[in-house]
């Protein structure tokens, strides 16, 4: 729930600026915000490039404040307090998914990519269909007129 609840604060913050990123820093910086501008910019990145929030505690309170979804110190250490937990859990999935794919990639080691797939949930076999490996022959480095040619084809 807490994640939810920031989920919606911090396009909130964002949104009390128009959406504009320099003025959200901006503002935030007049309330005491540590971070250069690319911190904010990368707090409303997406994908794999996300980040959550503010590392820094007193960072992530300025910036919960100005979402006007946050006035309770307790329920911003509360949030806080989670997203870190976030971070550590998709460390260790992360961690977990690459030694499964490496194990995976090599071929051998079934019951060590098993143990992996256990520990983020998920079916071997389905993490197995969702990635598909293939060996590259060689590599060489094309030319302008190659580059050109390609755009054309594709």
């Amino acid at each position: 729930m807490a994640l939810a609840l920031w989920g919606h604060a911090k396009p909130a913050a964002l949104t009390k600026y128009g959406g504009n990123r320099m003025k959200l820093h901006r503002a935030l910086e007049t309330s005491g915000l540590s971070v250069e501008y690319a911190a904010v910019v990368g707090w409303y990145r997406t994908g794999e490039d996300e980040i959550i929030a503010p590392r820094k505690r007193e960072d992530f309170e300025i910036l919960a404040r100005a979402s006007g979804l946050y006035s309770d110190p307790t329920r911003i250490a509360a949030t806080f307090n989670c997203i870190e937990h976030e971070r550590v859990v998709r460390r260790a999935c992360g961690r977990q998914l690459s030694s499964l794919l490496c194990h995976l990639a090599a071929g051998k080691h079934y019951e060590i990519a098993l143990k992996s797939a256990d520990a983020i949930g998920t079916a071997l076999e389905q993490v197995a269909a969702a990635v598909s490996l293939r060996e590259v022959e060689s590599v060489r480095r094309l030319g302008k007129e190659s580059l050109s040619c390609a755009g054309e084809l594709s």
